[in-house]
């Protein structure tokens, strides 16, 4: 496998205000990219920031690791949160 700029990064933080000032900064700068917020805990005390690639996906990567593997796709299931 060849590597190369990261597809996503993760900004984490216990201060909301913070998080949701760089969420507006970085839609500003990046406007290709999906940018997801959310918390880490029921409790709320960890907030994060999710920015991918607009053209990145789960899908895209697992029909490119399945190529890199040699695995055929109707072999493979996903599960998860999106």
């Amino acid at each position: 496998m060849t590597f190369s700029m990261p597809s996503k990064l993760l900004f984490l933080s216990h201060e909301e205000l913070k998080i949701d000032k760089l969420a507006r900064a970085l839609k500003r700068y990046l406007p290709n990219c999906v940018i997801i917020k959310g918390n880490m805990s029921d409790e709320q005390s960890a907030y994060f920031i999710e920015i991918t690639h607009g053209d990145v996906n789960k899908g895209f990567g697992l029909v490119r690791l399945c190529e890199e593997l040699e695995v055929s796709i109707n072999d493979v299931v996903a599960f998860g949160d999106r």
